[in-house]
């Protein structure tokens, strides 16, 4: 048991590891969609919503397609 606890240790380090090798570079306009979101207390929620990010700030939001 121990050797499968080392094993899976040894797993684990060599992916993280490998994650942090590689730089993660951030647009900075970006969309987050699949979301239910509720855009006011007063409004109905938009399912499979789809919000638009530009440097920052919402500059969009609404259902899929739209």
């Amino acid at each position: 048991m121990r050797l499968v606890y080392s094993l899976l240790l040894v797993i684990f380090l060599s992916f993280e590891s490998s994650a942090q090798a590689q730089p993660t570079t951030l647009s900075d306009e970006y969309a987050l969609t699949g979301a239910l979101i509720y855009p006011a207390p007063d409004e109905a929620p938009i399912p499979d919503g789809v919000v638009i990010v530009s440097h920052g700030k919402i500059i969009a939001v609404g259902g899929k397609g739209k």
